[in-house]
């Protein structure tokens, strides 16, 4: 018995010295930080060989140590390590290097996916928007769109216009929740943080029909799941922000990452700047803070869980020294979101993404003038639940799938003073809206060079309170692609939308000043056509991309108010509004280097944006606010051989804003009357802009990725316009008053320098 005991524990014993010995190790490409399945590695010491498994990871029992392992990856330099102790854990990053024989190019996409895509979407990559310049310290997701012909963005502006629509007219969506105002800074930057962004993908024409409810464009920004694996932290640190991320592993199948950022452009930069190129001017000021939040489960292979969590809010003022007739203007807005994701392979190959998400977005206007103030303060909220379902059937892929979005309006009220008379005027009070959709789609391969999409999606709105309305819409859309010949093909697309809500904006300025609300049966949905066609060609081994199309586009039932100026008599908010019709047309023109350490992009957009509305201009055409006829970009980036250092260029040109000039100023029974031309019947004068970036890459100790990242905004410090206000001096001969009109920029020239640190 005694014989039996001692041979289960010099068993055990056994066991456990050989537990001990195991080893682990995770491989990792130290540029891109993703995992390398299939790395081969050796144990020199009894010449065993093994291979990484889909994570990049090896657990073996070494029999003797210490050992010498080297690991190797066609393309990447070996490294070898010496295991000393046991139960080692060893993080290995493996180098690119350059090779001599074929060469051989690693990408998020083919190289020729431009060419056979059936959609016309770009794609943008984790790796793709590192390699994009780092402006005041960081990559930006909107703005590197901007560099696609027919994509714009506006300093001061919020959000993004797309093929002659508005900017409401964009479905914006964060990990499958609606985010409704995407800029921070008034479009300086955007709203979602670089560090824990995955991929992104803009629709501007071809919107699959999982996605509706929007005239223009379609644009899906992912975060990334966090990582079980390791814990992983990113820290950055400028003259103009801070951010951070952290990513805690929870257990072997749950982790969670957490990120923020903080402005602080008033605190340092923004002062100096101004004091050197605008020292009779006061500084702005603008702030803004985020936070994002995202847990997943891996409950088993077939079944992923993920819940993302989104904060964050902006402020920006100016003073009298900005403008001498606008003493004070104040401008808050934010977004907040919260989305459960449950992503579920079915044994029969049926894939299933159901999404619950709420959104929210609230802004308040504060503006002083000599003679006129306003303050108000609106917002929008939702509840949107989506479920798709896709499956492969020979050669088509088939998805259909139901949403149901619940929107609530607050309007808000309007506290008005012009000069000693003080108006509240009351607007209706909160409203919601329903929308239910039912969606089907199928790719089709017809042949090897054919390839058609056809998708339906059939929607019923309703808006309960006062007066109910509903409307059932049907937004049939096909795109089909034809390839001429291995590197070239045409695509064409046709879609009809409806959006059953409004933008509307408070004031003529460029400040932002939006009110969303619901279509009733006065102000009905919008409805639009949208028609495109281009010519994809790709050179050299698809190392150039070139490309050509042609676009058209009608919408209906557009809104503005009907008067430049708030009507201070008037008190339904509804009858202050009128609905028109909208024509958008233009040809795009693009041609890109994507390979080599040498890369650039150039893109043009002729365009028009025009409006016709019965009460407005005399029911004449008119150009819409963001109506820029010409829009060209420019990008440079260069890369030395051991990629420590990246350099990079940006240049965007633009037609100058439409805007309605005031003509003159005159009293009549005491009262100021303010008379313009005919809508949007000057332009500001045209914008260009130049940035610069440097990166330097180092490793600290094999700890840590450093990147020392230097910017320079707007480099040749061009005062471009953004604000124009109006003086009035009065004349007691003429009665009348005589007009001074100031033009002022919003953003000087600004150096930045910052510091990002990446834990391997």
């Amino acid at each position: 018995m005694i014989k039996r005991f001692t041979f289960i524990l010099l068993l055990l014993a056994t066991f456990q010295a050989t537990g001990q010995h195991k080893f682990t190790a995770t491989v990792y490409d130290a540029e891109t930080r993703r995992p390398l399945a299939g790395t081969q590695v050796v144990f020199v010491a009894n010449n065993d060989v093994r291979i990484t498994d889909e994570k990049g990871k090896l657990s073996y029992e070494p029999q003797i140590l210490p050992d010498t392992v080297i690991f190797s990856f066609i393309g990447y330099k070996d490294t070898t390590v010496v295991v000393r102790k046991t139960q080692e854990k060893i993080t290995v990053r493996l180098r690119p290097t350059a090779i001599q024989t074929d060469k051989v190019v690693v990408t998020s996409q083919k190289s020729d996916e431009n060419v056979k895509l059936a959609r016309d979407e770009v794609f943008l990559s984790k790796a793709e928007l590192m390699d994009l310049p780092a402006l005041m310290g960081e990559q930006d997701v909107i703005r590197s769109f901007t560099t696609n012909a027919g994509v714009q963005q506006f300093e001061g502006m919020q959000g993004i216009y797309v093929r002659g629509g508005s900017q409401d007219q964009n479905l914006i969506l964060f990990d499958e929740a609606i985010v409704y105002n995407p800029s921070h800074l008034l479009g300086f930057f955007s709203v979602f943080n670089p560090d824990i962004i995955e991929n992104a993908k803009l629709y501007k024409s071809g919107v699959p029909a999982k996605y509706g409810g929007r005239l223009s464009s379609v644009l899906q920004v992912s975060s990334q799941n966090p990582s079980p694996e390791k814990v992983e932290f990113d820290g950055s640190l400028g003259l103009i922000s801070l951010r951070a991320k952290c990513n805690v592993p929870l257990g072997e199948k749950t982790a969670i990452q957490l990120s923020g950022r903080k402005s602080y452009l008033n605190t340092m930069i923004l002062p100096l700047v101004y004091s050197v190129v605008n020292p009779d001017k006061s500084v702005p000021h603008l702030g803004f803070y985020d936070a994002n939040a995202k847990f997943s489960f891996a409950m088993n292979p077939r079944n992923l869980f993920s819940v993302s969590a989104y904060i964050g809010n902006d402020e920006f003022s100016m003073d009298q020294s900005q403008q001498s007739s606008v003493k004070h203007n104040l401008v808050r807005w934010g977004n907040s979101a919260i989305v459960a994701n449950w992503l579920h392979s079915s044994k029969r190959n049926f894939i299933t993404s159901t999404s619950v998400s709420c959104s929210e977005s609230h802004f308040y206007l504060e503006m002083v003038q000599n003679y006129f103030s306003m303050t108000t303060k609106t917002g929008i909220s939702d509840i949107d639940v989506r479920t798709v379902t896709n499956k492969k059937v020979g050669k088509n892929l088939f998805s259909f799938g139901a949403e149901n979005l619940i929107q609530q309006f607050r309007l808000g009220d309007l506290e008005l003073k012009l000069d000693s008379e003080k108006r509240v005027i009351n607007n209706p009070d909160a409203c919601i809206s329903n929308e239910f959709s039912l969606f089907v789609e199928d790719n089709i391969n017809v042949t090897d060079k054919c390839n058609v999409v056809v998708g339906l999606r059939s929607s019923l709105y309703s808006k309960n309170d006062s007066l109910t309305y509903i409307n059932a819409s049907i937004s049939p859309r096909i795109q089909a692609r034809y390839m001429l010949s291995s590197s070239s093909s045409v695509k064409a697309s046709l879609s009809h939308e409806t959006q059953n809500l409004h933008l509307v904006s408070l004031v003529s300025s460029a400040l932002p000043a939006d009110v969303w609300f619901p279509a009733t049966g006065n102000l009905p949905p919008e409805k639009g056509w949208l028609c495109s066609i281009g010519f994809f060609r790709n050179f050299m081994e698809n190392a150039y991309e070139t490309s050509v199309s042609l676009f058209y586009k009608r919408m209906d039932n557009l809104v503005e108010f009907k008067n430049s100026l708030l009507d201070t008599y008037m008190h339904n908010f509804y009858d202050r509004i009128t609905t028109g019709k909208g024509f958008a047309c233009g040809t795009e023109l693009a041609v890109a280097k994507k390979q080599g350490q040498f890369q650039w992009s150039a893109s043009y957009a002729f365009s028009r944006t025009l409006r016709k509305f019965a009460e407005l201009n005399d029911n004449h055409l008119y150009p819409a606010s963001f109506d820029r006829p010409h829009d060209a970009t420019v990008t440079l980036s260069y890369s030395t051989k051991s990629k420590k250092w990246k350099f990079a260029a940006y240049w965007v040109f633009t037609s100058g804003k439409a805007y309605s000039e005031l003509s003159e100023m005159y009293l009549i029974a005491g009262n100021l009357v303010h008379h313009y031309g005919a809508m949007n019947n000057t332009r500001m004068p045209a914008y260009h802009r130049l940035d610069l970036s440097a990166d330097y890459q180092w490793f600290i100790k094999d700890k840590f990725d450093a990147h020392l990242q230097f910017s320079i905004y707007n480099a040749y410090n061009r005062d471009n316009p953004y604000f124009i206000s109006y003086d009035a001096a009065y004349s007691e001969d003429t009665q009348s008053y005589r007009i001074d009109k100031t033009i002022t920029g919003l953003f000087p020239i600004l150096p930045s320098v910052s510091l990002t640190l990446h834990l391997l």
